[in-house]
């Protein structure tokens, strides 16, 4: 039986004594540990009390037993889904499969686009996730490192070349995302504005820009999070991009650990970050699908006589 979360399913939870795995990613909690699981699910508790974000989590019960639960959360606009949670007892591939189905179909009774997904590159649980109709179309590499393990020091200590990202950026960010990102790619994540404005993911905290003669060349997200610091990079293979992933990197100064999630098709990227005693500490696959839209029709009645 799959139903919506409900307040005491946090106590079957945590009496599930580290039987479960949280198996989905958000691009901020990318190689998190599984100790991670109830604080998150502590936060779908006061989620679960707004009846509207009720609907976007589901549990999967075998009698009173506990066998998974999923959530969702939206993208940049409500209309298009990413799965937040997929949390498994024993890593069941049925249960995946079902959860999933579940809230494709819910999806699509709600009018949403599209629903993004990722999962471990070497998960059983992929061939789980395509046979409930979720594609993979991008891998990421999920590039980390300590101070322990830094390589090679900045190139300069000059001023920084980024400044922080405005407003009247985005078509400028638009057009850095035709230029870098695959076409393969583009035709999941957005082919026009429009579109890539709707799936873009949430972003990780601060952002800023690389700009030279009046073109956006490179884009960085980042965030810190204790002596933890992440960053995204978007750049453009110019003959700066070595300064540019230099300045970028700077934002993350101080930190104790550093992480970064690349897409595979960076590839001069990846050799800076490894150039910088970056190592790769998992790979994921990104999923999508497009569930089926139920349009209701009108119920009509005779008229009486």
């Amino acid at each position: 039986m799959i139903r919506s979360f409900l307040p005491i399913d946090l106590f079957v939870i945590v009496t599930q004594n580290g039987l479960l795995s949280d198996v989905a990613s958000t691009k901020e909690n990318v190689g998190s540990s599984e100790a991670a699981i109830l604080p998150s699910m502590a936060r779908l508790l006061i989620r679960s009390m707004n009846l509207r974000d009720r609907r976007h989590t589901w549990v999967k019960m075998n009698g009173l037993d506990f066998r998974g639960l999923a959530a969702v959360r939206s993208r940049a606009h409500l209309c298009t889904w990413e799965v937040e949670h997929l949390v498994l007892k024993n890593c069941d591939t049925d249960c995946a499969a079902s959860l999933l189905e579940r809230l494709s179909l819910t999806g699509g009774e709600l009018g949403i686009e599209r629903i993004f997904l990722r999962l471990p590159a070497d998960d059983s649980l992929l061939d789980a996730a395509c046979n409930a109709g979720f594609s993979p179309y991008l891998r990421e590499d999920l590039y980390y490192c300590s101070n322990e393990d830094s390589g090679a020091g900045f190139v300069d200590d000059g001023p920084t070349l980024l400044r922080r990202r405005r407003w009247e950026d985005e078509y400028g960010l638009f057009d850095l995302y035709r230029k870098t990102v695959p076409a393969s790619i583009q035709r999941v994540e957005g082919l026009t504005y429009k579109d890539w404005k709707v799936n873009r993911e949430r972003g990780l905290g601060s952002e800023w820009v690389f700009e030279k003669g009046g073109q956006i060349s490179a884009w960085f997200n980042m965030r810190r999070k204790r002596q933890h610091g992440q960053l995204d990079i978007l750049t453009l293979p110019e003959e700066e991009m070595e300064q540019i992933v230099d300045n970028g990197l700077r934002l993350l100064e101080g930190c104790r650990t550093r992480a970064c999630l690349l897409p595979s098709h960076q590839a001069r990227v990846s050799s800076l970050l490894q150039s910088y005693g970056f190592s790769v500490l998992g790979s994921y696959e990104v999923l999508s699908k497009e569930p089926v839209y139920r349009k209701k029709l009108p119920c009509l009645i005779p008229a009486s006589a």
